[in-house]
């Protein structure tokens, strides 16, 4: 497993009560990502290769789940950050 960073400088969205910032991923099974926003509440993940890209969230952890490499738009809603 492997720490990712974003490859981009992400901004910042205020919509309602959720912040929302865009990351440009890529990694493989397994790999974690720790965004800089706090009571993550959902992802959107936008793959930018041919493969099913899933996730699971855990105190501030995004853990990726997939078959093999990938590269994808992360979009991170959370109540702060």
């Amino acid at each position: 497993m492997s720490v990712l960073q974003s490859t981009n400088s992400p901004q910042r969205h205020v919509l309602g009560d959720y912040v929302v910032r865009h990351y440009d991923l890529s990694g493989t099974n397994g790999d974690t990502f720790t965004p800089p926003q706090l009571n993550i509440s959902f992802l959107a993940i936008t793959p930018t290769t041919a493969i099913a890209v899933g996730a699971t969230i855990s105190s501030g952890i995004i853990t990726f789940v997939t078959t093999g490499a990938w590269a994808a738009r992360v979009a991170v809603f959370s109540r702060e950050g």
